[in-house]
């Protein structure tokens, strides 16, 4: 079996499905990683994740119950894990949509790039294909 490094991000992830190997991380090691473990746990559990981002909670205790909660969920690292789907969202606007006609929809819109971008996020490939049509419609009405 491979020898995964508890200091590695995606190291840990793995260990957190192997609860023999789990047990054995300290909890330093499991505080390390608590921003990023959250920050994925909130992709399928937004609300636990934000109830769990407290200044004063003990970060290793959260690790702790990811680890039981996506353990009985899951047997392996789950896929959402490892999406990276802002960075591809935002390829995507850069390739299809003008700099010309995102300044178009911003005037029309009342609104800026950053909340565009923002809706690219939350909204995905709907607010790309928003954009598309609005393309059109300027195209058409030139």
């Amino acid at each position: 079996m491979q020898k995964h490094d508890p200091n590695k991000l995606f190291d840990f992830i793995k260990l957190m499905f192997n609860k023999n190997e789990y047990d054995k991380i300290p909890n330093h090691t499991k505080s390390k990683h608590f921003f990023m473990i959250n920050r994925f746990c909130a992709i399928k559990f937004p609300i636990q994740a934000n109830h769990l981002q407290h200044l004063n909670i003990n970060p290793s205790e959260v690790i702790d119950y990811w680890q039981k909660t996506l353990s009985n969920l899951y047997s392996k690292t789950p896929n959402w894990m490892y999406i990276k789907s802002k960075a591809k969202r935002q390829k995507i606007k850069d390739k299809y949509i003008s700099e010309e006609v995102l300044k178009k929809y911003c005037n029309e819109f009342n609104t800026n790039k950053r909340e565009v971008n923002d809706a690219i996020e939350i909204f995905g490939d709907k607010m790309i294909e928003e954009l598309k049509n609005y393309e059109k419609i300027i195209k058409s009405n030139s």
